[in-house]
């Protein structure tokens, strides 16, 4: 299945290729480090309740809606449906957004609507080509909630999440801001931050997947790894050119 948003450096065209990366030995856990909009964990088969799943992601807001769609999904919906395609609302919600006072489900709502509403899923600028009317989307949010029954929804530092959930029958996902385009996203990723995720793969008992764009400072982070070559369009900036865009998937097995 889909994913119900979109997200800067989302999966959905790259997804299969990721899942053909699996290994085929089993995997009674399953992580998403840098959870977004989990386009590989909706599109993974659900494993009922032989594989434990976690998605995890930093992003506040992110993780209200995840959770409030798989806890409160009716309520979610109801909020929704009251909403319009609108620069107006949109700028209306961004206000309410940044100034707080909302419920869970209220602050839901509103962010999956500006997700749903605005440019590159950004959540800043209002899409005004139209075409993304919320309210056709609210009755998918039922097999949504349904996907992610199962799902536990964190909201730690990578670093804690890695630590929390290693194991030898542990298979992480790591899809963290790429390299030298961490402006485009909406947290802080430093150098730093990019060199202790390294360190805190490096001696990992499980196993990783870790999905980057193709630079040489990546590669020669991540010498002696199992590193694969693969592309897709360039979606990152508005009135980028969508040439092929090459990126690399990085394992440990």
């Amino acid at each position: 299945m889909d994913s119900f948003i979109g997200w800067l450096g989302g999966k959905k065209l790259l997804r299969d290729k990721i899942l053909g990366e699996f290994p085929q030995e089993e995997v009674k856990k399953y992580v998403e480090v840098f959870g977004g909009a989990a386009w590989v964990l909706f599109r993974k088969i659900c494993p009922g309740s032989k594989c434990l799943e976690v998605y995890n992601d930093i992003n506040s807001d992110l993780v209200n809606l995840f959770r409030c769609v798989k806890c409160h999904c009716s309520e979610v919906q109801k909020e929704l449906s009251f909403m319009l395609n609108s620069r107006e609302q949109f700028a209306d919600y961004r206000a309410q957004m940044a100034g707080g006072g909302l419920t869970d489900i209220q602050r839901a709502a509103r962010f999956f609507f500006l997700i749903k509403e605005s440019f590159g899923s950004k959540y800043k600028y209002f899409a005004s080509s139209g075409g993304k009317n919320v309210v056709d989307i609210i009755p998918y949010l039922t097999e949504v909630q349904q996907r992610l029954k199962r799902v536990v929804i964190e909201h730690k530092d990578f670093t804690d999440i890695i630590r929390l959930y290693d194991s030898s029958t542990t298979l992480f996902y790591c899809d963290p801001p790429y390299y030298g385009a961490e402006r485009e996203y909406n947290v802080s990723f430093t150098i730093h931050d990019h060199m202790l995720l390294r360190d805190s793969l490096k001696d990992l008992t499980g196993r990783f997947i870790l999905s980057y764009n193709d630079n040489s400072t990546i590669r020669q982070m991540y010498e002696g790894y199992n590193i694969t070559t693969i592309s897709r369009s360039n979606n990152l900036s508005k009135g980028v050119r969508k040439n092929a865009y090459q990126e690399i998937i990085i394992k440990n097995f």
